[in-house]
């Protein structure tokens, strides 16, 4: 047979295997490629101006809030301190260990947990537990307690809303450094709470970094209906970030004016920086309870055809629990 017959024959059978792969590889490529994600740095200025506006108040005075903090959150029902101490003691070749509280009123969870750990006598002494306390409102002289293997930062007048930027204007570069976000009646309060969970899971230490939350308000405007305490509304954006969590569904509900929202906790299972896929389209005002903020929330516009409802069932066929009572299983999700 003709040697250059037979190089057209091999060339032409490699090109028909080859073409499918590399033409699906393209269109993975270009879809993701035009998938848009959330970023809080490209807000609307009519969000970005609202945020600075409410920032501006409350920065300047005492905080006028009945609850402002305590040495024990109790996340999900769980003891803050032990939670604590079980992350420091399943990382015994980390030397660094980072906290954060985020909304922290008076900072006096972190004076709680310094107090605890100096007293835990099983713990190695050549750590270093950083707790970072975030609260937008002025607080004079907050005591630090001393500790010998803590150090703390109470960072007041801080501008929660602007997370990522704020911290990096204090020296602090904490992304994928935090071990545990925790946050209490705060994220409900802000105008933008969608994009400030964007900034602080970013914070979170890749494959360990645990976030504690209550929940907050999510509005679509593929979903104009709100369901009962944003129950399906959180359990689509939770999903959307791809990342195992656990919704705190014991917690009773009778209506959305209840002080709180379902409270949820998510794990960062990679590196992957978190990519939800919504743009912002324009501020919720007439739908807002004016108790828990006032001015208006952003609303999400959906960027993909993804079936939330197909991933949950999947996530669910891989031994997730999320977020049914009878499922929930602390170990087996994280």
């Amino acid at each position: 047979m003709n040697t250059n017959y037979l190089r057209k024959i091999i060339l032409l059978a490699v090109g028909i295997l080859i073409f499918p792969i590399t033409h699906r590889t393209l269109l993975a490529l270009e879809e993701d490629s035009q998938t848009l994600y959330l970023d809080p740095s490209n807000r609307p200025q009519e969000v970005q101006s609202l945020i600075k506006t409410t920032f501006d108040e409350i920065s300047q005075h005492k905080p006028l809030w009945a609850y402002n903090g305590n040495t024990q959150y109790q996340p999900m029902n769980r003891d803050d301190h032990t939670l604590v101490k079980n992350i420091i003691k399943n990382i015994p070749n980390q030397k660094e260990v980072f906290l954060l509280d985020i909304g922290a009123g008076n900072c006096s969870w972190a004076t709680g947990i310094v107090n605890f750990l100096n007293q835990q006598t099983d713990l190695p002494h050549d750590i270093t537990v950083h707790i970072i306390s975030l609260t937008g409102e002025h607080y004079a002289n907050i005591p630090v307690p001393e500790s010998n293997i803590c150090k703390v930062y109470n960072l007041c007048g801080f501008e929660i809303e602007n997370l990522s930027e704020r911290l990096q204007e204090r020296g602090l570069n904490l992304n994928n450094k935090i071990d545990l976000i925790i946050s209490n009646y705060c994220f409900m309060h802000l105008h933008d709470p969608s994009g400030t969970f964007v900034q602080a899971y970013n914070l979170l230490r890749p494959q360990t970094g645990l976030m504690f939350l209550d929940g907050f308000p999510i509005y679509y405007s593929h979903k104009p209906d709100i369901t009962k305490d944003f129950k399906e509304e959180t359990k689509e954006f939770l999903l959307s970030t791809q990342a195992p969590f656990l919704i705190w569904t014991f917690v009773a509900r009778d209506d959305i004016s209840h002080r709180g929202l379902y409270p949820f906790m998510i794990r960062r299972p990679a590196q992957r920086p978190c990519q939800l896929p919504y743009t912002y389209d324009g501020l919720e005002k007439s739908k807002v309870n004016g108790d828990w903020v006032k001015g208006g929330v952003t609303v999400l516009k959906k960027t993909t055809a993804y079936n939330f409802t197909e991933g949950w069932d999947k996530l669910k066929e891989q031994g997730y629990n999320l977020g049914y009572p009878e499922m929930i299983n602390f170990k087996a999700s994280f």
